[in-house]
């Protein structure tokens, strides 16, 4: 896969719930969000939307890359015979 898919260490492990009882991974460090600021608890609640939102965006581009593909397949079976080439021509 590329390198988007991979995870960012800089960011929450996204199975982890912003409630008291969690933890979360940021990097290679672990912290209870019990302990985070209301800033904190609210930049992990948008970090968690945007990672679900861009999971969300993969699903439909792979979706709409599969029926563009499938169009092209469409469209091929359905072309008209080609028009000769100039050097195929009379001679």
């Amino acid at each position: 896969m590329s390198e988007a898919s991979q995870p960012d260490p800089a960011i929450p492990d996204q199975s982890a719930a912003a409630s008291d009882q969690s933890v979360v991974l940021i990097g290679d460090q672990r912290y209870r969000v019990a302990d985070f600021s209301v800033e904190a608890r609210r930049l992990i609640s948008a970090i968690q939307d945007v990672d679900q939102e861009l999971s969300r965006h993969r699903r439909l581009q792979a979706y709409l890359e599969i029926s563009r593909r499938s169009l092209i397949q469409e469209l091929v079976v359905n072309l008209p015979a080609p028009i000769p080439s100039a050097e195929s021509g009379p001679g």
